[in-house]
């Protein structure tokens, strides 16, 4: 697997001003940016997101899990 691939599964559907929910009614966040590096330390990538419910904003490298992890809405694009 390359990197690149390794960072798309950890990334999974999340892209930049979309909306998920971290387990079953647990809390809402935003995506604000997404570095998909390389980056020279670790983490080697990392997603910045604002929780809802407060306003914090925490940059992370948790990865997507299917299992856990819910889309709410995705950003619509202009046509």
């Amino acid at each position: 697997m390359t990197f690149e691939e390794f960072v798309n599964l950890q990334v999974g559907p999340r892209v930049v001003g979309g909306r998920y929910q971290l387990g079953a009614g647990g809390e809402e966040y935003e995506v604000v940016e997404i570095d998909r590096g390389p980056r020279a330390t670790w983490p080697s990538w990392q997603i910045t997101l604002r929780w809802l419910s407060d306003g914090r904003v925490l940059t992370d490298c948790t990865g997507w899990d299917d299992r856990r992890d819910t889309v709410v809405s995705q950003p619509t694009t202009a046509g």
